[in-house]
């Protein structure tokens, strides 16, 4: 427990051995600097200057006998000055990102949106956001490599934009390959048969290298991740450069030619 009280703390605005000392002195209550320093680990020379910031912040108070000692501040009224700064923060942080992106689409508008651009995003939301700006900016064509665990937005269901029916699109061709669940081949099928029904050109593969989607042979998204689903920690990498976009869109068609159409599937179901 104290780890993720410790870890938590510093998520807050405390460094790490900030976020110790504070946790050390509500676990004691009343603790000299010496004390502080053997149970925390932390270099004598150090631990002053920690004391310091925790007083500034608030979060302890020294008391002055024969030996110096330090005590916390109740974290119900220690914490009240963090929350509110917290606060102030994300107010400011939701009105630049209103403001700045204004003048990013600005810029993005006055011919640079032909650049040469690679773009890595990590936040699952900045991600989604990208989708979505690659989509309603999609005039013909999507194709797509489409890997298990599937994320698909069927019947009004929430999920990556991974897997794009026609009736979102507009009238946007699609062209999508499943890589096959191994576990439920019958479930892959299943699935590609949903958007085969809704006039996707279909195909299934036994292997695919990514998920990704390629839009109007320009602009392409793609996920590398050990499981193939898309966590905090996970990297999305979105591409405006001709010559790598033009390399993934002939990796697409290589893997369309060589993979199965869902009746040679069926079929190769049903024969074992």
């Amino acid at each position: 427990m104290p780890a993720k009280l410790e870890a938590d703390l510093v998520k807050i605005g405390l460094t790490e051995i900030e976020a110790r000392t504070y946790i050390a002195l509500l676990d004691h209550y009343k603790l000299s600097a010496k004390e502080l320093s053997q149970i925390t680990g932390i270099f004598r020379t150090q631990i002053y200057d920690v004391l310091k910031n925790l007083i500034k912040k608030g979060l302890c108070t020294e008391v002055f006998n024969k030996v110096k000692t330090y005590v916390p501040v109740d974290p119900e009224f220690a914490l009240e000055g963090m929350i509110a700064d917290l606060s102030l923060r994300t107010k400011i942080a939701r009105n630049l990102s209103s403001q700045l992106h204004q003048m990013f689409l600005v810029n993005e508008t006055m011919g640079h949106f032909d650049d040469k651009l690679i773009e890595v995003l990590r936040s699952s939301s900045a991600v989604q956001k990208r989708l979505k700006s690659y989509l309603d900016t999609t005039s013909k064509m999507i194709l797509s490599f489409n890997k298990p665990p599937y994320h698909l937005r069927l019947k009004g269901d929430k999920g990556d934009i991974l897997t794009c029916s026609l009736s979102e699109s507009k009238g946007i061709t699609h062209r999508a390959i499943f890589q096959i669940d191994h576990n439920d081949p019958r479930y892959s099928l299943q699935v590609a048969q949903m958007f085969q029904d809704r006039g996707e050109a279909v195909r299934l593969a036994r292997f695919l290298p990514m998920k990704m989607m390629i839009f109007d042979n320009t602009r392409v998204f793609y996920l590398l991740t050990a499981d193939h689903s898309f966590s905090e920690t996970d990297t999305a990498t979105f591409v405006r450069h001709p010559e790598i976009t033009l390399a993934l869109i002939n990796s697409f068609w290589v893997e369309w030619q060589r993979s199965l159409t869902l009746e040679e599937f069926r079929q190769e179901l049903d024969n074992e």
